[in-house]
């Protein structure tokens, strides 16, 4: 069985506001699930947007020419 968490349990996850999850909820943009009229959200889903959201950090190369600039 899946684990599922409440709208507040998600955004805590994700680092955002429960007004936020509720906002992709009712845009679609995030997976979810109706108990009893209650949204609850799959762990796998919060999973999936933190991988979907995640961007590689870039290394500098020893080609790489920009300058520093110092203050």
């Amino acid at each position: 069985m899946t684990k599922m968490l409440t709208v507040s349990q998600a955004a805590q996850a994700l680092g955002v506001r429960p007004a936020t999850v509720r906002s992709w909820v009712w845009k679609r943009q995030i997976e979810y699930v109706k108990v009893s009229g209650a949204v609850r959200i799959p762990v796998e889903e919060v999973r999936r947007v933190i991988e979907s959201g995640t961007r590689p950090a870039l290394v500098p190369s020893r080609s790489d020419t920009r300058t520093e600039v110092r203050i």
